[in-house]
């Protein structure tokens, strides 16, 4: 609006004697008005030329009366002036306005002083555009310098999360509800059905004693490089890694942890093709697992924390697992995760899984037997298909066994070791039957096999 009053003041000498009609009259020396109603009819011209969108129409208006009556005064003396509107002599009411005006030099000095003005006013408007772009500029930085601080810190933040995530797995963490390991406090806990997975690498014992400190550590790294994976990619998550041995859970289905036990060992037939190139003996794996409710939670004190499960679910599961070598098996799992794995498993979107019925057992430390299933999807494919050849034979000699009919029991189980004298757990049926036959029947049997270590 400045801006505007004062361009306006620049020209108000030359508007005011083209809108209005002035005359001389010396005898009327009236000095008032001065500068006020110039600058008040400048601006008001000036508002007209740039505002009023109509004016090409005010324009015809000053062409056709304006002009035609006005006379221009290019140099006006210092006396006084009457004003006569040209609206007024249109209707015939003559009314004077007294305006006095200056002499041409102090005319210009004034109007050297709006421009004075004027300039003064937009080099101030560009000093203060410039300092406004500083700060805008300083801001701009500081602003993009704080992004930064940010992006850094959120990227040490990632780091950092991902490293515990190697020490408490996020699994774990939102299991128990919460989102990252900084809002978990000690007590958090929560109870959940989960398939607890044990996966140990048979004999380590010998095989470590001819590797160095190096050898086995490098071994042991290479051996969970392998597994992990397999285990991530089948929804579960490692709660521990035993030194040779992997404890592992799988919060959603059973079927996830015998998919992830079949890869596991068909990756390390992999593996020891590779060893046996290397000159290397092979090594062999057994993987149990149970499915059951399990208590997760954090324990320890106000310093020191750490994330655990507890539950007989895990023991369980870790005596499932060291009876694959007694049995001879790969893999074993319960016949609680057996029920689940059949009821969700999709017969027709997928072929059906290769299990053999094992009986029952009461695991030491155990008052309850727990039915035993073998998945053999998992072995060698030599081994696989001799297995599925007298599985038949297998399933019918265990069932006649724990019917206490020995002789077929027998008869079945010699028509499955003919076909696989291999199989270990035929072997191991075989001499349980040769035995019953032997010592006879007694009315306290009931089959299920009893463990007396681990």
């Amino acid at each position: 609006l400045w801006l505007i009053l004062s361009a306006g003041m620049m020209i108000y000498n030359y508007e005011i004697v083209k809108w209005f009609n002035l005359s001389p009259q010396n005898d009327h020396r009236l000095f008032q008005f001065h500068t006020s109603i110039g600058l008040l009819l400048a601006a008001v011209a000036f508002a007209l030329v740039f505002i009023i969108p109509f004016y090409g129409i005010f324009r015809k208006v000053k062409h056709t009366w304006l002009l035609t009556i006005s006379t221009v005064f290019p140099a006006l003396s210092a006396v006084a002036y009457n004003i006569v509107s040209i609206r007024d002599i249109v209707s015939n009411k003559v009314t004077l306005y007294e305006l006095t005006f200056l002499d041409n030099g102090m005319s210009s000095s004034y109007a050297f002083v709006q421009f004075g003005e004027f300039v003064f006013i937009l080099v101030f408007a560009i000093i203060v555009g410039l300092k406004a772009k500083g700060l805008y500029q300083e801001r701009r930085m500081a602003l993009e310098k704080q992004m930064e601080i940010e992006k850094r810190a959120a990227k040490e933040l990632r780091e950092v999360f991902a490293a515990t995530d190697r020490f408490v797995p996020y699994e774990f963490i939102k299991s128990l509800g919460r989102k990252h390991i900084t809002d978990v406090e000690l007590g958090d806990h929560v109870e959940r059905e989960v398939t607890v997975l044990f996966g140990d690498i048979r004999n380590y014992t010998g095989l470590s004693e001819a590797m160095t400190a190096e050898e086995n550590f490098q071994f042991i790294r290479i051996f969970n490089g392998l597994m992990s994976p397999i285990i991530h990619q089948h929804k579960g998550f490692i709660n521990q890694y035993l030194g040779d041995g992997i404890m592992a859970l799988f919060p959603h289905e059973p079927t996830d942890a015998l998919k992830a036990a079949i890869a596991m060992q068909q990756q390390l037939h992999q593996y020891n093709i590779q060893r046996l190139a290397n000159g290397s003996t092979e090594i062999n794996m057994g993987i149990g697992f149970h499915t059951g409710s399990l208590v997760m939670g954090i324990i320890g004190d106000a310093k020191r924390m750490d994330a655990t499960t507890i539950a007989d679910v895990v023991n369980t599961a870790s005596r499932i697992e060291s009876l694959t070598k007694y049995f001879g098996t790969s893999i074993l799992l319960s016949e609680e995760s057996h029920q689940r794995i059949l009821s969700t498993n999709d017969q027709i979107s997928e072929p059906g899984f290769q299990f053999r019925y094992h009986g029952l057992v009461q695991v030491k430390g155990k008052k309850k037997a727990i039915g035993l299933y073998e998945c053999f999807d998992g072995d060698l494919p030599e081994i696989r298909n001799l297995k599925a050849e007298s599985s038949a034979h297998f399933q019918s000699g265990v069932d006649h066994y724990y019917q206490k009919e020995f002789t077929m029991a027998k008869a079945n189980i010699a028509k499955c070791l003919a076909i696989f004298p291999g199989d270990r757990s035929a072997n191991h049926f075989y001499q349980k039957i040769v035995k019953v036959l032997e010592m006879g029947e007694t009315e306290t049997w009931t089959g299920i096999e009893q463990m007396e270590s681990k």
